[in-house]
């Protein structure tokens, strides 16, 4: 939505802090207000990720078609085109759980991520043809995302970055309401999958969330509970299992950490992962709190905080009525 009234709000200091993923906007604010205190933070519910039908779509539950699409997708891009160049390359558990995810380091080599992507592509478009892609109906390649006005732009750019790396004109997309959208993936109906953001990112420890998506949906006996194309492999359970044996934290983070790896070797195992984005955030000085208001992790973090009226940017505050 139009973020111009927060920002006003903002200024005026009727409000005491701001966060927003308008690159732009929240640029134009720090260097008006020179006294704001500006920051950028990952935030790992700021994610775009094509979560696929891995089961039943009659292309990408061909091992090769849905590796290709893999390698086909070109993160720096995503980067650029959906966070106005602030993100970074996501594993399968977003970056800023940096104790947990894969490093960018060792994303950086992996085949999928690593750039250039010429290997990649030149692998991508083989398997492509062998598994000759080029004879499934278009609808197969159908990406669905909502129509927000942020996602409007996926429609054209995200299907051109594949049928550009890939040498065809198979992918198209199209955007639904999104009061429409959990129907659509509960039902299944002929779906390739959702384009979007996938957040509930809501605890400092990122297991419940994992096993949401990648284990065995509820009717099979796992975890996953928002599993939509009911994705499993006997591999990525045994490795949630693990996960959720071990006390240890840090032997929990490299189980979790093997479980990314077998990922990256399983076409995303239902999630295309892509990229995580850096929200902006700024505040007044004389607001003192414990992290970024968006970002709670189920704790009272949020309410952390406290106003020194003797810092002299609160002159000016506007006190509520």
């Amino acid at each position: 939505g139009d973020i111009n009234p927060q920002r006003l709000a903002f200024e005026q200091k009727q409000i005491d802090e701001l966060a927003s993923r308008d690159r732009a906007v929240m640029d134009e604010i720090a260097s008006s207000n020179p006294d704001v205190e500006a920051f950028r933070v990952g935030d790992p519910n700021n994610n775009l990720e094509f979560a696929y039908n891995y089961t039943t779509n009659r292309a990408l539950s061909d091992e090769r078609i849905r590796t290709a699409m893999f390698l086909a997708t070109d993160r720096a891009l995503v980067a650029e085109q959906h966070f106005q160049g602030l993100g970074r390359p996501n594993p399968a558990v977003n970056w800023p759980f940096s104790a947990w995810a894969l490093s960018q380091e060792e994303l950086s080599q992996a085949p999928g991520y690593r750039q250039p992507k010429d290997q990649d592509l030149a692998d991508a478009r083989a398997l492509w043809e062998q598994a000759n892609a080029e004879g499934h109906e278009d609808v197969d390649f159908r990406v669905t995302t909502v129509d927000f006005p942020q996602y409007v732009p996926l429609l054209e750019w995200f299907p051109a970055m594949l049928n550009t790396n890939l040498g065809t004109e198979k992918w198209n997309a199209q955007a639904i309401p999104v009061t429409s959208l959990l129907e659509y993936n509960n039902s299944g109906q002929a779906s390739v999958g959702y384009l979007g953001g996938w957040d509930q990112w809501n605890s400092p420890d990122p297991r419940t969330r994992f096993a949401q998506v990648y284990s065995a949906h509820p009717e099979d006996g796992g975890r996953g509970t928002i599993n939509f194309w009911k994705y499993t492999t006997p591999t990525m359970e045994g490795y949630i299992n693990d996960m959720f044996a071990e006390f240890d934290n840090e032997k929990a983070q490299e189980i979790i950490k093997e479980a990314q790896r077998f990922a990256l070797s399983d076409a995303g195992s239902g999630h295309l992962q892509m990229v995580g984005g850096l929200t902006s955030w700024v505040k007044w000085p004389y607001l003192n709190r414990a992290g970024p208001f968006f970002i709670t992790y189920g704790t009272t973090i949020s309410q952390e905080l406290w106003i020194d009226q003797n810092d002299p940017t609160f002159q000016g505050k506007q006190r509520p009525a």
